[in-house]
């Protein structure tokens, strides 16, 4: 069992299920530190351990002489990038407060993209 604060997410969803006596999507939506915990699980384990796309047009890697060829396939580590110190402080420590409220913002956008991200993003992503 990870160090965290254990027992908040089933406390939380106990509950919230005396409250509706059944899960419903309004229900989940009460339920913030399962979410937290949730995000914190595709984050160190991820689905996916890559995301690979199509480049659709010729593009320089900016400050870098690095030229990606239109139609060349781009691979993007999200197990990786999930786990860089740089944008996730202790990446191997489970830590759902990483998504509160507080410091959700401090998260670089497109360094957590657990079902990718634009349109071709899985529609899992709102459940």
């Amino acid at each position: 069992m990870h160090q965290y604060k254990t027992g908040y997410e089933r406390a939380e969803v106990l509950a919230i299920l005396s409250k509706h006596e059944t899960i419903t999507y309004d229900a989940i939506q009460e339920m913030p530190y399962l979410d937290m915990v949730i995000k914190e699980a595709l984050r160190k384990y991820p689905t996916l351990p890559f995301l690979d796309r199509e480049c659709t047009k010729t593009y320089t890697i900016p400050n870098t002489n690095v030229v990606i060829q239109k139609g060349i396939a781009v691979y993007i580590s999200l197990t990786a990038l999930q786990h860089d110190e740089n944008y996730f402080p202790d990446p191997m420590v489970f830590n759902p407060e990483r998504f509160s409220a507080e410091n959700k913002s401090t998260i670089v956008p497109y360094t957590y993209m657990p079902f990718g991200e634009g349109y071709k993003n899985c529609l899992g992503n709102v459940l």
